[in-house]
């Protein structure tokens, strides 16, 4: 009689203790009001993929009360290190790795490693296994720990390197264009962005540089257009003020006079008046940073804005229209009423 319990009491108990340990080792999430799957990653220090994975899900689409599986602990396993075969080194693909965070880690670049293993994109497959040094060229040996990351502080970014930001968890295009005094539509214009959903460890462009500003000229004038275009780019959607030409509101002329004031060219307040500054150029010779001119009240210049490439020009257009906004040249009320264009840096 006593074997008997005695042997009901250890199959108890390690009943107990399994059931412990798979408790123990899967984390869960109740689903609130306003949650996304990435708000969910973040807090939990997983992936969003990892996610749907563990929950079989073929949506980001979320119902408030769903309970969802953020991690498993006995399906984590540590930092890969790197593989020496035959003289090259490789690196087997992590969760929430990308190409530019590999190349730091193996002190190589993206172009090397997209080379090195034929790669058309950088787009990445968790597992995937990646030579990232040949046998000439050895790469530097990744840490076995990394230490965790420090917690994330309502600070401004860090001040990026040579024109360039790595996005950091918790940031938005918001926050990235108040930090570096630009606007949310420059950075989407100049990183070919169609939404506003940004990814952390990718790189963003945070201005036009000189070799993209000019078909020609000096880099002397090619620097000056491209904080031109630039200074520009950061006061989209200022509201129009009639007369202003200031940071609060610009009429058309106000805000061509203004962004220029700020990189040293005094214009003169009026569009017609601007027009005689400049050397005359025509509609086909146009560069980014020339003034174009258009006839829309009457017979007389009345109308200018900078002209900023792909047949698009950004002025400030009226109370109606959002103040600040770009504008296709083809536009038929603007294809109509066009007179001419100048360019002021030569």
């Amino acid at each position: 009689m006593l074997k008997r319990i005695a042997l009901i009491i250890a199959i108890c108990l390690c009943q107990l203790v399994f059931s412990g340990s798979v408790s123990a080792a899967e984390t869960y999430h109740t689903v609130k009001s306003g949650d996304s799957l990435w708000d969910i990653a973040i807090q939990y220090g997983t992936s969003v993929e990892k996610i749907k994975q563990l929950n079989q899900l073929s949506s980001d689409n979320l119902q408030i009360g769903e309970r969802l599986c953020v991690k498993v602990t006995s399906d984590q396993k540590p930092a890969a290190t790197p593989i020496i075969e035959a003289g090259a080194t490789y690196y087997v693909v992590q969760s929430g790795d990308s190409l530019w965070k590999i190349a730091q880690q193996f002190g190589t670049s993206v172009e090397k490693i997209k080379e090195l293993n034929q790669l058309s994109s950088d787009n990445l497959q968790i597992g995937l296994k990646l030579c990232v040094a040949n046998a000439s060229v050895q790469a530097a040996p990744a840490p076995a720990t990394q230490p965790a990351a420090a917690p994330i502080e309502n600070t401004a970014p860090p001040v990026p390197t040579d024109n360039y930001y790595i996005i950091q968890p918790g940031d938005s295009l918001n926050s990235i264009a108040a930090a570096f005094n630009t606007s949310v539509v420059m950075l989407k214009r100049i990183n070919n962005l169609t939404t506003d959903v940004i990814n952390p460890g990718c790189v963003l462009k945070l201005s036009l540089e000189d070799s993209e500003v000019s078909r020609g000229g000096s880099a002397v004038n090619n620097s000056i257009t491209a904080s031109i275009l630039n200074t520009a780019m950061q006061h989209l959607g200022t509201p129009y003020r009639y007369g202003g030409s200031a940071p609060g509101g610009f009429d058309c002329s106000g805000f061509v006079k203004y962004v220029y004031s700020q990189n040293g060219y005094n214009l003169n307040r009026t569009a017609a008046s601007q027009y005689s500054q400049g050397t005359p150029v025509s509609k086909a010779e146009l560069q980014l940073g020339d003034l174009v001119f258009f006839c829309c009240g009457s017979s007389s210049i009345d109308h200018v804005g900078i002209y900023i490439g792909n047949n698009e020009f950004i002025h400030s257009s009226s109370p109606r229209s959002g103040g600040v906004i770009i504008t296709n040249l083809g536009e038929s009320y603007y294809l109509n009423s066009y007179a001419g264009a100048a360019r002021i840096v030569q």
